[in-house]
């Protein structure tokens, strides 16, 4: 069987009410969390797509990178897969997707998600640590179009109401504990606890970078759905 080949698509069109401002903007070793994500796409996904709201503003991006944004804002990554998956060449069959808040995602994991891919193709292939699946780190086949569209269309936005109907794939610990032992690529960031233990895990400086204020909003009491991730 040809080996894939694959696009990008980094979803960053969620509200972050918990982190209280912009995922995307959040500074990342010298950079900000949008772009660190879109350096370790780059020469592994071609081209790349961020699907974003309309009122989200974005970082500087490269000129290869494709923004496309959905009519109406905060629709949910369902909505963010389906325009980026549209906004790819028609000869992208299928893309490595990821939500901004996972800055341990590396080319290593991505690469690994390619390699299982091509040995075992499926319509939607998924991040797992054995307790839950993580649908916004993994592979999606064009394929899953009509189905996401048609969940859309009846207001179904959860991202497993699209794994449930399509072929789907989990990656068990033991295929990438090797790669990732920590278990950090599966790590998302939703509150500003989050954010600063990830800088602390990362740069072991307690406190946070210039330019991000100290007093981050506290997380709300709201708890999301099971199973959701808010990216």
């Amino acid at each position: 069987m040809p080996q894939q080949t694959f696009g990008g698509i980094v979803l960053c069109g969620g509200q972050s009410r918990r982190m209280g401002q912009p995922k995307a903007l959040l500074p990342w070793q010298d950079t900000t969390l949008l772009q660190h994500l879109l350096q370790q796409f780059g020469g592994i996904c071609s081209p790349v797509v961020v699907a974003t709201s309309p009122d989200l503003a974005l970082p500087e991006l490269p000129p290869a990178v494709i923004v496309c944004c959905d009519a109406t804002a905060y629709q949910g990554p369902l909505s963010g897969l389906v325009r980026g998956l549209d906004a790819l060449p028609t000869n992208v069959e299928a893309a490595c997707v990821a939500a901004c808040d996972l800055p341990f995602v590396t080319p290593v994991i991505l690469e690994r998600l390619m390699s299982l891919w091509n040995r075992q193709p499926c319509e939607a292939l998924v991040m797992s640590d054995a307790e839950r699946w993580q649908p916004l780190l993994g592979i999606y086949h064009r394929s899953v179009l009509p189905v996401a569209r048609e969940l859309l269309a009846t207001g179904q936005r959860r991202m497993f109401d699209l794994l449930d109907r399509v072929h789907t794939v989990a990656v068990a610990p033991e295929q990438w504990l090797d790669i990732d032992p920590d278990r950090m690529g599966l790590r998302n960031l939703n509150s500003p606890d989050d954010y600063l233990a990830a800088l602390q895990r990362q740069s072991a400086t307690p406190s946070p970078p210039k330019g991000i204020p100290a007093d981050l909003p506290a997380a709300t009491p709201a708890v999301p759905k099971p199973g959701t991730t808010n990216p």
